[in-house]
């Protein structure tokens, strides 16, 4: 997997912490990431700055980064994982309603990590609850849901065309509030899709159809 080069200013890899990356021109793709074990590891409280996900130590804070780099084959990964660890995610970082989480094919997704774990097996959802939220200004309240949610994302998560190798488990999606023209899914919206849906909670997602819109709803999930 090629990781895309995080060009700041000076030209600092934030990830390899040398000049110019580890060898790339600036502004190139560099590092390239040890598939080894298949897996890339996501932690909101991971020490690095930009983490390329390597490992634990070198988890990656951003989910959409981990989904992204997931969607490319790789020839040596019979079956590539993201392990996401404790934490809230939310699909965007500049408010915009319309980004979602978008689950690439073949790859399983599974939260419910504490961060240190060596094994699948190891995770525990309930224990270790991991959030996918669409409360994107942090400003939700339960007694308002005319003004605060608003600015919440329309659809959290999205997959087409996902065969049976995808998998999605371990995760607590929440506080979508799709009031947008399709009027399709709130947590989950899945087209033409048959993935492994596991252990994945859905609390407080919201559809408004609008009076124009022949097939809408789902406000945990649209399939």
């Amino acid at each position: 997997i090629c990781v895309p080069f995080d060009c700041t200013a000076d030209c600092v890899h934030k990830v390899c912490g040398t000049a110019d990356g580890c060898g790339g021109a600036c502004g190139a793709p560099d590092c390239t990431l040890n598939t080894s074990n298949c897996v890339l590891y996501v932690n909101e409280n991971a020490p690095l700055p930009v983490g390329n996900g390597e490992s634990w130590d070198q988890a990656t804070k951003n989910l959409q980064y981990a989904l992204s780099v997931a969607a490319t084959p790789v020839s040596s990964c019979a079956h590539l994982e993201i392990w996401v660890a404790a934490g809230t995610y939310l699909a965007s970082t500049n408010g915009d309603r319309t980004a979602s989480f978008v689950l690439p094919d073949g790859v399983k997704i599974l939260g419910g990590f504490k961060g240190d774990e060596t094994k699948v097996s190891d995770a525990n959802p309930k224990t270790h609850k991991t959030y996918l939220s669409g409360d994107l200004n942090d400003d939700d309240s339960s007694s308002d849901n005319s003004t605060s949610k608003v600015d919440n994302s329309h659809t959290i998560v999205t997959g087409t065309d996902l065969s049976a190798a995808t998998v999605f488990s371990g995760f607590i999606i929440q506080h979508a509030w799709n009031d947008g023209a399709d009027g399709k899914g709130g947590g989950m919206y899945l087209k033409s899709s048959d993935p492994r849906v596991l252990d994945v909670e859905f609390f407080e997602n919201t559809v408004l159809c609008a009076t124009s819109t022949s097939y809408c709803g789902g406000g945990a999930i649209y399939i």
